[in-house]
């Protein structure tokens, strides 16, 4: 006979598992989903920050056709996005929801302001719709001065630690690609000669281009645009003070003609197709975004390595930089000039700020290197001291691990997120993936170091024992 705290324990499990919720309500009903869910919001709070949790299966129970959705909320976006198409149905589905993302989220985090934003993006365009989603779908006060310190931070690290980027580099990749027949490879070479969103080069009906002249250079910029070809683009993915269909933008082209770029936009949109046109931002985020983003990582691994998130917007980081140091154009500030040519609103002073995180490397006359080298190298030790400085204030980021170069420079380096449980072949390849970052970054590889960026110490003791005798590698 087994021991009696044994039993004991086998029906305490048993009880639990008897005791879990069960949705039986009508198949594809989302809103008596989001009632059942409402019903159970202890339960859902257990799973706060993990993918396969209670909610997910009871959304595979009544919407069987999401099967292939790994996580709660992006179903639950998806579904929003299927099924709120009236005023109606917003005033039944969006409280509900309301009340199911403040416990799916950490309250005392901005992941679930940054939810709620995604949701009352889908309605953009919409004007009752949006109008009301943003009233239900509202932050508290905590949830925006968390959304607001997490992006000044964000900011601040980037700029801290700007990435060096060679214009040779950049010239190199427009002409690489710029002629490619893949739709990223034609989308990235036109946002990083153009500085346009990719939505903006996806669907002709955000926006229009048109070849310059140069009365209309002078007009919009107060100079000539010798040397480089200009474009003018009207409507902006972006809405400011209600322009959005009608900012005009005059602007210049890195390495290519005006020709070039409207054929190879062409080309485009034909291979992509109209359906753009006709889908809404998360769709189109969610159908384009992958390829490019993953293209960016690879082009520009220095980025990925050292920043918390990488997107099809660096490119537009690396432009406006670049046209900044390279163009004739009259004096002004690079923040006036990031927003003339990237479309920001004048106002958004951090939007410009957030832009500034690259170097745009040129290269000089041979007969000027010596004096270049030594202004560069009393430029590098300003910034080293400054960067000390600075070290200090963001080391305690959960996101970033703040080292030493083999220079004696800071630099950052992106921390691995923690996981609760991973196979040993994943402990492997995130400590052979840690030592590539370091290696970019000219970091020594160490035990300590690498253990910095979120590893446990059992994982890199391991990797290292299996290099002793000859293991994986």
């Amino acid at each position: 006979m087994p021991p009696r705290k044994t039993v004991a324990k086998k029906h305490a499990v048993a009880t639990k598992a008897m005791a879990t919720p069960i949705y039986a309500g009508r198949p594809g009903d989302l809103h008596s989903l989001l009632i059942f869910a409402g019903e159970h919001l202890t339960l859902v709070r257990k799973y706060q920050g993990k993918n396969k949790s209670w909610l997910l299966t009871e959304i595979h129970r009544a919407f069987p056709k999401l099967t292939g959705c790994g996580s709660a909320p992006v179903c639950l976006i998806v579904l929003v996005q299927q099924h709120v198409t009236s005023m109606p149905i917003a005033k039944r589905i969006l409280p509900k929801l309301q009340d199911l993302v403040q416990a799916l989220y950490n309250p005392t985090t901005a992941s679930g302001t940054q939810y709620m934003t995604k949701i009352n993006n889908l309605f953009v365009g919409r004007q009752e719709l949006h109008a009301y989603s943003t009233k239900v779908m509202k932050r508290t006060k905590i949830q925006k001065q968390l959304e607001m310190k997490r992006a000044t931070d964000g900011v601040y690290a980037k700029n801290v630690n700007p990435i060096d980027v060679s214009y040779r580099r950049v010239v190199q990749l427009i002409s690489d690609n710029i002629h490619a027949n893949e739709w990223w490879k034609i989308a990235f070479a036109l946002e990083l000669a153009s500085g346009s969103r990719k939505i903006e080069l996806l669907s002709t009906k955000v926006s229009t281009f048109a070849k310059v002249v140069a009365s209309d250079i002078i007009k919009a910029h107060g100079v000539t645009g010798k040397m480089y070809e200009w474009i003018r683009q009207n409507g902006v993915a972006k809405q400011y003070d209600g322009d959005r269909n009608d900012r005009e933008i005059v602007k210049p082209l890195l390495v290519i003609t005006a020709t070039q770029f409207l054929a190879a936009r062409q080309r485009l949109v034909q291979v992509v197709g109209s359906d753009v046109n006709t889908m809404t931002n998360a769709a189109l985020t969610s159908k384009y975004n992958a390829k490019l983003v993953k293209m960016v990582k690879e082009k520009f691994p220095i980025a990925d390595d050292t920043r918390t998130q990488v997107g099809s917007h660096f490119l537009r980081e690396v432009y406006g930089n670049a046209t900044y140091e390279v163009v004739d154009r009259l004096p002004t500030s690079r923040s006036a000039w990031l927003a003339q040519v990237l479309g920001h609103s004048g106002k958004s002073l951090l939007t410009a700020v957030s832009y500034q995180g690259v170097n745009i490397v040129t290269s000089v006359p041979l007969a000027d290197f010596k004096y270049k080298e030594k202004l560069d190298n009393l430029d590098a030790r300003v910034r080293s001291i400054g960067r000390a400085s600075d070290a200090a204030a963001i080391r305690a980021s959960k996101h970033v691990a703040v080292m030493q170069n083999k220079k004696g420079q800071y630099v950052q380096v992106k921390r691995f997120n923690r996981l609760r449980s991973t196979s040993e072949d994943e402990k492997k390849q995130r400590v052979a993936m840690a030592i590539r970052r370091l290696r970019r970054a000219g970091v020594r590889v160490t035990n300590r170091n690498t253990r910095k960026l979120g590893l446990s110490a059992v994982s890199v003791n391991q990797y290292i024992s299996d290099l002793k005798h000859g293991g994986w590698k």
